[in-house]
């Protein structure tokens, strides 16, 4: 029961991630964040737009599949839950 009062009330998030400094996401996403600074600075007003799209759509289809993940998980340990019970 305490999962999911914590789950409600927003103790427990799943769709957050905290990457550890020196992790290999921390590292990646600041290669993302040297690799973004140097295209805006390069690049020109429409370009740079164009990428904004870009990143933002890129990011919604990443979301979508996180949450897709997490969805056809969660069916998986609910359906072994329920075969134990059989």
């Amino acid at each position: 029961m305490n999962t999911i009062k914590n789950l409600y009330y927003g103790k427990i998030k799943p769709n957050e991630m905290e990457f550890r400094k020196g992790s290999e996401n921390d590292a990646l996403l600041m290669q993302i964040i040297k690799i973004e600074e140097t295209l805006n600075k390069t690049l020109t007003k429409e370009q740079i737009h164009l990428f904004e799209k870009y990143r933002d759509t890129q990011l919604q289809l990443s979301d979508l599949t996180e949450f897709q993940a997490f969805y056809k998980g969660f069916k998986l340990g609910a359906n072994l839950i329920l075969d134990t019970i059989d």
